[in-house]
């Protein structure tokens, strides 16, 4: 029997959710105008098993953007943790 192997859109779709989730505490530190589902940009980075997307503000420098966070989503269960780079 085949293990199921999330699609990259649903690996996308679980770590927007879970980020937006995870942010949502944090609304008083964020900028005031941002809206969380509309502002996220999103990076893929790979890693062994599992799918990272950096969720970020494109900053005046594009090479320098701000991230919000990091989330870890397992390619097989669909588990994710996410990390939140903001400062209380």
């Amino acid at each position: 029997m085949e293990k199921k192997v999330y699609a990259p859109a649903e690996l996308e779709m679980i770590a927007k959710n879970a980020t937006c989730a995870a942010l949502a505490a944090h609304l008083d530190q964020l900028p005031p105008d941002w809206q969380i589902a509309d502002c996220l940009t999103l990076r893929h980075v790979t890693g062994a098993g599992k799918a990272g997307f950096e969720f970020y503000l494109p900053a005046r420098d594009p090479r320098a953007p701000e991230i919000f966070s990091c989330a870890q989503v397992d390619q097989l269960t669909g588990e994710v943790a996410v990390e939140v780079f903001v400062s209380s």
